[in-house]
């Protein structure tokens, strides 16, 4: 949205709000304020947070003063006796038998100006406590953004004189600009969009309340409904949406760091709410927009743009799972956020489970992944078939890794059929979402040849030590005893044979096979060259990729073939 047809659109919305409607909500709610349920500030209170979300200076006397003008309206008004103003309007009594108000003024047009109009004292300042909901910051940010004086940095450093000179032109234009019928007009709409949030705020959270027997004797949750669904739908989804984006124009421009907006309104909200300087200030309007949201889908029956999609700029269709994982941010499961945590390099859980079923394929893993956090080995040893279970006893698990939104990552010998077949089974129910890769026969043959596996003997074991010009024709000998070898226990015999009983399957022996493998990633083969790198080379590289890949992104755009273990595209996804 421009920003002119923005400002119509909430000349517009200033239009449609019941003033009526929405004052029956807020008056439903004082209960709620009463006892403290809604914060509520005092003026001091109030000034305070104005100074720490960085809106500028406010006293005590200046909230009064802003008060008596008609600038700033009041969430509750508490007083020990009766007060004769009509547009003061009683609503009940607390616990202390003080009376409780509702503040529907609005602010007089003075055909002179305002200025000088701040008079924060009065004969009747002590008679009743004034109290604001903390989203009144909303109004005073106008006051700050319209009223504030001030000119150059540099302007007396250049030209003293012309101090006074910016000063008059500046008084000038606020006498033009506060004596103006559209100066109330636009206070009482901003009053009234404070208002508006203030009422939707509760929403969720009440019912919470109410689950926990929290919720203040004299209010009545179906009457607060009621009349916040009839305000909501009377308001319309054309002029809540024009409310929302003004708050979204409005935070971006006190803060325009959209992805620290939208990071730090995943925090828990004790924590959010802590947030200083004008960022603080965005947040509590985003969190305005927030509360409209949630309350207006509810009453409207309808999905509005989240928060970080009001404001300036749009996102393209689809854009937003891209770059998030998914479509809705804030509504969100925490665990599909993850690939926004990956992207912003925040995320050091876990991103992908490697199932490995011996101790060999559990050093050779484990020396590719060296020091990447990300990964974690599972050694199934011989736990793979456990008691009368057919099949594999880790497939609860692999459940267990979509639910978190970890990669699952299956390396098994294709000799084992029974192991194969559960892991297939899985993949076709979709029960998790990784790749699988079967060594054939086992992670010996099935990624090196019988050469490199001598070579590789070799280079570990001691027997040549004391007879090094032994060592050629001991590894020529091997050559021609595992040329046609097609399983490991075929390589041990030779080994033995040969006196060499000091190289052994276990960790060691696997760490052995992935180094040799990081230096020669690919194999001497025919045929196509991408059947060039070899597997257990493959798998390591995919598990480095699940530290920046999306898993929601992923599931979004790939499919695992059960038949194959491969990740291949889906047919309708359109993503890149």
């Amino acid at each position: 949205m421009t920003p002119s047809l923005h400002a119509a659109a909430a000349d517009t919305a200033q239009h449609n709000v019941n003033r009526r409607q929405l004052d029956l909500v807020r008056g439903a709610l004082i209960p709620l304020l009463a006892d403290g349920l809604v914060g509520a500030l005092r003026p001091d209170g109030l000034g305070k947070l104005a100074r720490e979300v960085g809106l500028g200076s406010f006293a005590e006397s200046d909230i009064v003063g802003l008060w008596r003008m008609g600038l700033l309206r009041a969430d509750m008004i508490r007083a020990d006796h009766s007060i004769d103003r009509p547009d003061l309007t009683l609503l009940t009594q607390d616990g202390d038998g003080a009376l409780l108000y509702l503040d529907t003024r609005v602010i007089e047009n003075r055909s002179c100006g305002h200025g000088g109009a701040l008079q924060p004292e009065g004969e009747d300042s002590d008679d009743f406590e004034l109290w604001f909901h903390p989203f009144r910051l909303y109004v005073l940010s106008h006051v700050t953004r319209t009223l504030k004086v001030e000119t150059s940095n540099t302007q007396y450093l250049m030209y003293p004189n012309g101090v006074l000179t910016v000063a008059k032109q500046i008084t000038e234009h606020l006498d033009h600009w506060t004596s103006s019928v559209a100066f109330g007009e636009r206070f009482d709409h901003w009053n009234a969009t404070a208002e508006l949030a203030v009422v939707c705020e509760p929403f969720i959270d009440v019912r919470r309340r109410l689950a926990v027997d929290e919720v203040s004797r004299n209010f009545n949750l179906t009457t607060y409904l009621n009349l916040l669904n009839s305000l909501l739908l009377g308001v319309g989804r054309p002029y809540l949406q024009a409310m929302r984006e003004e708050l979204g124009w409005h935070a971006n421009t006190l803060d325009g760091n959209r992805d620290v907006q939208v990071l730090l309104r995943l925090m828990l909200r004790r924590n959010r709410e802590k947030v200083n300087g004008v960022l603080g200030a965005a947040l509590k309007f985003l969190s305005m927009a927030e509360a409209i949201r949630r309350a207006a889908e509810d009453a409207l029956g309808v999905t509005l743009p989240e928060e970080d999609e009001i404001g300036p700029g749009q996102w393209m269709d689809g854009a937003r799972k891209v770059f998030y994982g998914t479509d809705r941010v804030f509504d969100a499961d925490r665990r599909d956020l993850r690939d926004y945590m990956r992207l912003l390099g925040l995320d050091f859980g876990t991103t992908a489970r490697c199932y490995v079923e011996g101790p060999t394929e559990f050093g050779a893993i484990s020396q590719a992944m060296a020091d990447s956090g990300h990964v974690e080995l599972v050694n199934l040893a011989g736990q793979v078939n456990e008691g009368r279970r057919k099949g594999l006893a880790f497939v609860e698990g692999l459940e267990n890794d979509f639910e978190a939104r970890v990669f699952s990552v299956i390396l098994l010998d294709n000799d084992r059929a029974d192991h194969v077949k559960a892991v297939k089974k899985a993949a076709r129910e979709k029960r998790f979402f990784g790749r699988f890769f079967l060594s054939q026969p086992d992670i010996e043959f099935g990624s090196f040849s019988s050469r490199e596996l001598v070579d590789i003997s070799l280079s570990l074991t001691r027997v040549d030590e004391l007879d090094p010009d032994s060592r050629e024709a001991r590894r020529l000998r091997l050559y021609a005893a595992t040329a046609r070898s097609v399983a490991n226990s075929e390589l041990w015999s030779a080994l033995a044979a040969e006196g060499i009983h000091d190289v052994n399957k276990g960790e060691e022996w696997g760490k052995a096979l992935m180094t040799y493998a990081n230096q020669h990633p690919q194999r001497e083969v025919t045929g196509d060259p991408a059947d060039h790198v070899r597997p257990i080379v493959e798998l390591a590289r995919l598990l480095l990729r699940t530290r920046d890949a999306g898993f929601m992104r992923s599931v979004a755009q790939l499919e695992l073939d059960p038949d194959t273990g491969l990740l291949v595209r889906k047919q309708s996804t359109n993503a890149p």
